[in-house]
């Protein structure tokens, strides 16, 4: 247990950045930003949807600022990791927080993923539309039935 009294590691990659210190919550996750927020709020809503129409059987689920460890040791958190039929992927979120983060830097934290055939989908938010995480995530699970299990 994390030492602010929340379960797992939810937000706790970076020693200097952990999402806790913004008291960004949704759904009792910690979230660094509220495009963030509107993505698990469209996750949810659409995972919602599935299910009512087709079942749950064809539903996903999803991990919120999942923390992975790789070779060198050093941690390395997704905006969200989703498991569902047609495989593993990472959403990334490209708001605020990826701002300080040159594009190599960020293809370089992503690497190992993609080196294990995770597919990583970015999302950059339109803030001028209300709904543009409900269009993205429907934009993700094309993406994702689309690249299937390989």
């Amino acid at each position: 247990e994390n030492p602010i009294g929340t379960g797992g590691m939810n937000g706790f990659a970076h020693s200097g950045n952990i999402a806790h210190w913004r008291n960004i919550e949704f759904n009792y996750f910690y979230h660094r930003s509220e495009s963030e927020v509107a993505i698990h709020k469209a996750l949810l809503k659409i995972n919602y949807e599935i299910s009512k129409e087709k079942g749950s059987e064809h539903s996903f689920v999803f991990s919120p600022l999942s923390v992975f460890v790789g070779l060198k040791r050093k941690r390395v958190e997704t905006d969200f990791l989703v498991i569902s039929h047609d495989g593993i992927f990472i959403i990334e979120v490209d708001g605020d927080s990826h701002r300080e983060k040159s594009h190599f830097e960020e293809e370089e934290r992503l690497r190992p993923f993609r080196n294990l055939g995770v597919d990583v989908y970015r999302i950059k938010p339109n803030l001028s539309n209300p709904e543009w995480a409900e269009k993205a995530v429907r934009d993700f699970l094309k993406f994702a039935s689309v690249r299937g299990r390989r």
